[in-house]
């Protein structure tokens, strides 16, 4: 299971899930330029930021 495909916060600053939203999406969706991941259907995301709230993302390129 690829984890962290864009270099997670290492190249992208806060932690605070935005980036990671909008990659699971580009992942999920076929758009991840230079970084795909194979085949890739269902992209999960799970952002927080420290003591105050918690988000889940499932994307799904088709429906089920």
């Amino acid at each position: 299971m690829p984890l962290n495909i864009f270099g997670a916060s290492l190249g992208t600053g806060r932690t605070h899930g935005l980036r990671h939203i909008i990659e699971g999406a580009l992942q999920a969706s076929g758009r991840a330029g230079s970084r795909p991941v194979k085949d890739a259907k269902v992209s999960f995301v799970a952002a927080s930021a420290p003591m105050v709230t918690g988000t889940t993302f499932i994307f799904v390129r088709e429906p089920y």
